[in-house]
């Protein structure tokens, strides 16, 4: 008993003391600084607060005075508040990559070394859409990546129409112009017309996705054309989506016939929106929102049919609603596994197997491009996504079998890149390493008939040629995905003029031998695969097999074309066709934009950027044409007519000077020497070559830095020896797995 009151008279106690002295209040400030509301950090309220304070930062506090209890802001008011604090962060965002130990939170199998990190620099964010929402973009997102390369080339070059562009805070979604009180007209259209549009949607996603098959389909439309009272709604449902895709992503005639300007005229003669009326109608036929309650597979296909038409109307979130829909259907149906096939017949076991694989494809392009989680995890989708391939390699598969296989794999290896990379949020040498060897193993296995090289060939069939491009471009920007962090992480370093850097190389120091990743040039594989891809895509624009809307290729364009221009503004890979290529990506815009609204908006990005590096091109060489001019003149007072007389120079007729070639200069060796570009130069300035964009110039091969012998030791068991090497600024020698082949 003495011990149960001596605890309760602790209890008492302890009590008592509370009472008598609780303790102190949390103080609530009005408002806390823009630091502490960026980080959810507890502000003092004070100017400067004590964070900042100990932390050594500058403290601001936003002008628009805090709400006081009871009051609401306007919504237009709250959108443009929401607006000045995007902006306003664009300024005070600081660096990312000073220390890579700031990510070591995040846990993986086995942690890398620090040395072999590199983080994410570029943070999703919040875009407005046209009715005022906010919508999320992750880091995979190439526009992420665009207003990073925006915060760089404001805080180097300053203001300029790129980096102030009205809408780089917003989202493109283009709205529906149907009125909701159309009369829906459930006639379809000829027999001639409807085949035309089939194609045309099969056609358009050849090499991508196979919803249904082909044969099949076309046989169902001419018995629905023989008996269109007995068709299903849900079957109609299917064909007015599939009319709507054909018409949005069909290809240009070369040289139309009087029957296809005829069709033609049927279709947009009086209306221009015939492709709304077709989807507008398939919704109201059967709705699959309405029916994914009680629906079956056919409702995953129509939800399916509905993202393609999405993103063809430049409607990405929308596209993304309506993929999540179908995916969850799928799984509730057990699309996604194998040993639910044995209940259904051949026919449904392929039709089964291929939309899921579609459905994979899909997720995985939505998911890099909006920079969102994925879907389906590369474990759900691991029973129908065999890597590697089980019938690819052999003999008698067919183009159409091989096409979706590789398409699934390359996608497989991009849902890896975005778990592994960029939702752990830094890039790891170690971890792209691997990544780069399923990359070169897919590469191996792709046939001959589906190279990307083969796609300049006029006599080939255009849906073929579509297939390739569109097989090739996955594999292409997973390279991008891959390497990108590698790349803006290098900007960096280069615009700050540091001398850190992650890569044992760039210190002089040798690679371990175990480490064979830090070898690897990871920054110019991501500008050489931009290339690439560029060089693809007007391939097919020349023979005019690229229909002027493909939203996936468009996006695959811009990203490569955003690289390019990236490494134009801070050159940290040699690429002298740079502005070439360029051109040849803005050409192929300005083809998809007259009906494309999302390629037009990616072709204002792209112009405004390339205008802004041409500009400062023109002003660099204004000055050095300013001091050239100066120090001629002070050659002149000072040494007259000496200059002339003398043997080691000879003057141009523009006064400028021929500097010798290196066998005049007493070039040793075996004789071999390359002539210096004959320029106007003053001082020490090393020689430059120069790209062709407005006269930028980069520098020459032989000024780049010495590399070690040791670093050039490669083990050639590795590799094959067709396989090719390239040298970059201050890196080794490095195979890239096929990517650097002469195109």
């Amino acid at each position: 008993m003495k011990i149960v009151n001596d605890n309760a008279n602790s209890i008492t106690g302890i009590i008592l003391e509370l009472v008598m002295n609780p303790p102190a209040k949390r103080q609530r400030v009005l408002r806390a600084c823009d630091e502490c509301k960026r980080k959810k950090k507890q502000c003092s309220g004070s100017q400067p607060c004590t964070t900042c304070l100990s932390k050594s930062r500058v403290c601001s506090f936003s002008t628009a005075p805090p709400l006081t209890p009871g009051t609401q802001r306007d919504p237009v008011e709250r959108h443009q508040k929401v607006r000045r604090n995007l902006e306003d962060s664009e300024l005070r965002q600081p660096s990312r990559r000073n220390d890579p130990r700031e990510y070591a939170d995040v846990s993986s199998p086995k942690d890398p070394s620090p040395d072999d990190e590199t983080p994410i620099e570029n943070p999703g964010r919040l875009l407005q859409d046209g009715g005022g929402r906010m919508l999320y973009l992750g880091d995979s997102a190439t526009l992420s990546f665009l207003q990073s390369i925006r915060r760089l080339v404001a805080s180097h070059l300053g203001r300029s129409s790129f980096t102030t562009d009205s809408n780089r805070h917003k989202i493109l979604e283009v709205a529906s112009s149907v009125s909701p009180s159309y009369q829906h007209n459930y006639s379809l259209p000829d027999l001639e017309t409807a085949q035309y549009l089939i194609n045309s949607a099969f056609e358009s996603i050849t090499g991508l996705f196979e919803i249904f098959n082909k044969s099949t389909f076309v046989s169902k439309v001419l018995e629905t054309y023989r008996e269109p009272l007995d068709a299903d709604p849900q079957w109609l449902c299917h064909l007015n989506l599939v009319f709507a895709i054909g018409l949005l992503l069909r290809r240009d005639v070369v040289v139309p016939s009087p029957s296809e300007i005829e069709l033609l005229q049927r279709l947009e003669g009086k209306c221009t929106k015939r492709a709304e009326l077709f989807y507008a109608t398939a919704k109201h036929l059967k709705d699959p929102i309405v029916a994914i309650e009680e629906g079956g597979i056919e409702v995953v296909q129509s939800l399916f049919l509905m993202v393609i038409y999405f993103l063809a109307s430049a409607k990405r979130n929308s596209a993304w609603m309506h993929l999540g829909m179908a995916v969850n259907l799928a799984f509730a149906l057990g699309v996604h596994k194998e040993e639910t096939l044995s209940v259904f017949n051949p026919s449904e076991q392929t039709a089964r197997r291929n939309l899921w694989q579609s459905l994979y494809i899909m997720d995985c392009f939505l998911a890099a491009s909006l920079g969102r989680p994925n879907s389906i995890s590369s474990i759900s989708a691991s029973d129908l996504c065999p890597f590697p391939p089980p019938s690819a390699s052999s003999p008698g598969a067919t183009i159409q079998e091989n096409s979706l296989v590789f398409t699934v794999n390359a996608s497989k290896i991009i849902g890896n890149i975005l778990s592994r990379v960029y939702h752990k949020r830094k890039a790891s040498r170690s971890i792209a390493y691997l990544l780069s060897l399923r990359l070169s193993e897919w590469k191996k296995e792709l046939p001959e008939e589906l190279h990307w090289r083969r796609i300049s060939d006029p006599n080939e069939p255009q849906d073929l040629t579509l297939k390739r491009l569109h097989i090739n471009l996955i594999y292409f920007h997973g390279i991008l995905l891959l390497t990108r962090p590698f790349l803006l992480h290098q900007i960096s370093i280069n615009l700050e003029g540091s001398t850190t850097d992650l890569s044992p190389i760039k210190q002089g120091q040798a690679p371990k031998a175990n480490r064979p990743e830090q070898m690897f040039c990871f920054h110019g594989a991501c500008v050489r695969s931009a290339m690439h891809t560029i060089t693809a895509v007007y391939a097919a624009y020349n023979t005019s097999a690229l229909p002027r809307r493909d939203p996936f290729v468009v996006y695959w364009l811009f990203s490569a074309a955003l690289i390019i221009l990236a490494n134009t503004f801070c050159p940290v890979h040699l690429e002298p066709d740079s502005e070439a290529t360029i051109q040849k990506a803005l050409a192929v815009m300005s083809f998809c934009g007259t009906k494309d609204p999302q390629a037009r908006r990616y072709q204002t990005i792209l112009e405004d950027f390339h205008e802004v590096l041409t500009a400062e091109a023109r002003k660099k060489n204004k000055e050095q044409e300013i001091q050239s001019r100066e120090g001629q003149s002070i050659f002149n007072v000072l040494f007259g007519d000496e200059l002339a007389q003398s043997s080691c120079f000879n003057h141009v007729g523009n006064g400028s000077i021929d500097l010798p070639s290196t066998s005049q200069a007493g070039g040793g060796g075996n004789g071999k020497h390359t002539d210096a570009p004959n320029a106007a130069r003053t001082g020490q300035d090393p020689p430059h070559v120069s790209d062709g964009i407005g006269g930028i110039e980069y520098p020459s091969w032989q000024n780049l830095p010495i590399v070690s012998d040791e670093a050039l030791e490669i083990d050639g068991a590795w590799w094959a020896g067709d396989q090719d090497n390239f040298i970059s600024t201050g890196d080794g020698e490095v195979p890239l797995y096929g990517l650097m082949e002469p195109i």
